[in-house]
């Protein structure tokens, strides 16, 4: 099984690829000079950044046409890298398609009282938690007001009854309120 320290050797055909693998040396020289002195620093990145190219690949052909300068020095390395594979812009989600997903992403009725997965490990916990979490994301994302992300929210992804539970009913009971949910357990009593 690999390490997650394993390094592949840079190829440089495409850019995506070359700079994935920047990424992946970039954690692989700190965990390895972790213990070298400030002093040599820079020059064990370099070392290290050098011996995972590919024999014959257009990586080795860039690299070996760097100065001596250039290739024992991890911040000029870096540059020329930068310069030969730029990096690659992200490019934004449009807000029709984030609001496409957020309205998607619907809490149904039987999923109250339900413990769904998280997505972390083994992990589990009410769906209506993992849902407000995975709203809240998605409603971050994009950038509309407050406001009006609750209003859709209400509008289109909570269950009837718990949309009710939301809404002021200073008259109603906590029997009414518990009723309305569909939550395994003993109903309270009456005084409560």
């Amino acid at each position: 099984m690999a390490s997650p320290l394993d390094v592949q050797e840079l190829v440089g055909d495409e850019t995506a690829e070359a700079r994935a693998w920047l990424r992946n040396i970039k954690k692989y020289i700190a965990a390895q000079t972790v213990n070298t002195p400030a002093t040599r620093l820079d020059s064990a990145a370099a070392a290290l950044f050098g011996v995972h190219i590919a024999e014959g690949s257009t990586a080795q052909t860039w690299f070996n046409g760097l100065t001596v300068a250039q290739r024992t020095s991890y911040a000029n390395l870096t540059r020329e890298f930068d310069t030969r594979w730029p990096p690659i812009p992200a490019t934004p989600t449009p807000l029709r398609q984030i609001l496409e997903e957020f309205d998607g992403y619907v809490l149904t009725a039987g999923d109250i009282g339900q413990r769904i997965p998280t997505g972390h490990g083994n992990a589990t916990d009410w769906a209506h938690k993992v849902f407000a979490q995975r709203l809240l994301t998605l409603g971050t994302r994009t950038t509309l007001p407050d406001a009006a992300l609750v209003m859709r929210a209400m509008d289109k992804h909570i269950p009837p009854a718990v949309r009710e539970l939301m809404q002021p009913h200073a008259s109603r009971s906590w029997r009414d309120c518990a009723a309305s949910l569909p939550v395994p357990g003993p109903a309270p009593s009456a005084g409560s």
